[in-house]
């Protein structure tokens, strides 16, 4: 189980966690595709404008086919010829208040459904629910682009994230998250 810790960090121990964490996805990816624990994204913000956010994101590698088949989307692969296709682990860690229809400490997996639709799914492949907003842009192939926001409140409004990877694409998740 992964926690996080506000003294002393062992990086090692901490990705041994996400592995043990993250196993129960590993079956809902396509074959072949891979969590690339070493670059995970960890985002830490204790009362972010009122709010906690202590959150993990784990891509899939970079040769995984899931990403190697994004630029091909739109091209000479349509949606439901793939759909849904495996995208990015994400996991909220104890403490976390920022997100709708997600327990903390449970990893959940993003698939894409189309261009603008992105679903959040837990080990069964059940639909916990989907992203606040999801784009699609096709392009983009540098690993080290990922990007994490996070929202906290401001002026009353939801707070959540927002992450950016591999194929270009950015998934927006906050407390008004749909069904």
């Amino acid at each position: 189980m992964v926690e996080h810790k506000r003294r002393g960090w062992d990086e090692a121990e901490f990705i041994e966690g996400l592995k043990e964490t993250f196993a129960p996805l590993e079956h809902l990816l396509e074959e072949g595709d891979k969590f690339d624990y070493e670059r995970y994204r960890f985002f830490a913000a204790p009362n972010l404008n009122g709010g906690n956010e202590y959150v993990v994101f784990v891509q899939l590698t970079e040769d995984s086919p899931s990403v190697l088949i994004c630029p091909e989307i739109g091209e000479t692969t349509t949606w439901p010829q793939i759909r849904p296709l495996p995208h990015l682990g994400i996991l909220s860690l104890q403490g976390t208040e920022c997100f709708a229809n997600m327990e903390n400490g449970r990893p959940y997996l993003y698939r894409w459904l189309d261009w603008g639709e992105c679903e959040m799914v837990d080990e069964h492949g059940v639909r916990a629910r989907m992203a606040t907003e999801a784009y699609w842009k096709r392009g983009g192939s540098d690993p080290e682009r990922l990007v994490f926001t996070g929202m906290g409140r401001t002026a009353g409004e939801p707070h959540g994230a927002s992450m950016h990877v591999l194929s270009c694409s950015v998934v927006t998740t906050n407390q008004t998250g749909g069904s």
